[in-house]
């Protein structure tokens, strides 16, 4: 029975031996922010689904087998005439940030309402939505509003990660798009100051937190990369320091968050235990490469924790 639905674009990922002019050898993934929080979770035990579109190429027959391998319910996954997207990416930290997307107009574009089953969410305690997907078209946008708008009012609960890429829209749009999903959210997870600064103008994780608190959302988990992540919620409030690492590749760090702190509030764990669990998470997954191949496991999980703090 499927306990989260994740809905949005997944692309082939290509990572290079090198800088991307000067690579000899490209290895093979694929990655997506709402596919890599589904598959997270679904490694710590959740049971998940997946909405999307991909191409009927060999690049999505790809995708395809490892969304099973990752055993995603994929009955509302469809596939499509138009080529599935890819893209590029060298090893990512705080110095080195080089991406290369070759997305528009490819099959996760075309998401439309329509994809939604008639009986959506279904079993689903949460359905997770972004805002790359808004951003990619305007029936993605108007899918992502469906979604929020009947999972709602269905009683699920809605989680968005605001995930603000200047490259794929201007601020205003952005910000209008976050603002007409917002009052069906329940869980929002934004980034400072990556999310927080151009469409709030805020900078400090705390005063994130408050804006979103005061805007009628009950949960919010504010992501703060080497500085870890701020979590308010009725009951309180608990600011979480991240460890000083060795950064190997900061991509996808804020999906595998994502993705253990709505398995862990599926469990019933409260939000202060959900945060703590989902930087170890993050913190986990900065040491090694691949959108979604450096997804840690349950028992890696499990083993980064501190003391007296257990995996739901």
């Amino acid at each position: 029975m499927t306990e989260l639905i994740a809905i949005g674009e997944c692309l082939v990922e290509l990572i290079p031996d090198g800088p991307i002019d000067r690579a000899t050898t490209f290895t093979r993934g694929f990655g997506g922010d709402t596919c890599a929080a589904a598959i997270m979770a679904a490694r710590l035990g959740t049971k998940c689904g997946y909405i999307s579109r991909i191409g009927s190429d060999p690049l999505g027959d790809y995708v395809v087998r490892k969304w099973r391998d990752a055993d995603l319910d994929l009955s509302a996954a469809r596939r499509t005439d138009t080529y599935t997207g890819l893209f590029i990416s060298s090893r990512q930290t705080s110095e080195l940030k080089a991406v290369l997307y070759f997305r528009q107009g490819a099959a996760g574009s075309e998401l439309q309402p329509s994809d939604l089953p008639e009986d959506f969410p279904g079993s689903a305690r949460i359905v997770h939505l972004s805002g790359v997907t808004q951003a990619l078209s305007k029936s993605a946008r108007e899918t992502i509003y469906e979604a929020a708008r009947r999972a709602h009012d269905a009683g699920a609960l809605v989680s968005f990660d605001i995930n603000y890429r200047p490259r794929l829209w201007p601020v205003s749009e952005a910000r209008e798009a976050l603002d007409e999903v917002l009052p069906f959210t329940d869980i929002v997870l934004p980034s400072t100051p990556e999310d927080t600064v151009p469409l709030l103008g805020i900078e400090s994780p705390e005063e994130a937190a408050r804006y979103f608190r005061e805007a009628g959302t009950p949960i919010v988990a504010v992501k703060a990369g080497a500085r870890g992540a701020h979590v308010e919620w009725d009951g309180g409030s608990l600011a979480i320091e991240a460890s000083k690492l060795d950064v190997v590749d900061a991509s996808g760090a804020g999906d595998a968050f994502a993705g253990a702190l709505l398995h862990c509030l599926i469990r019933g764990a409260a939000p202060d235990q959900a945060g703590r669990i989902a930087v170890a998470a993050a913190e986990l997954m900065v040491r090694r490469t691949g959108a979604i191949a450096g997804l840690p496991s349950r028992g890696e999980v499990e083993s980064a924790l501190p003391h007296g703090l257990r995996l739901p």
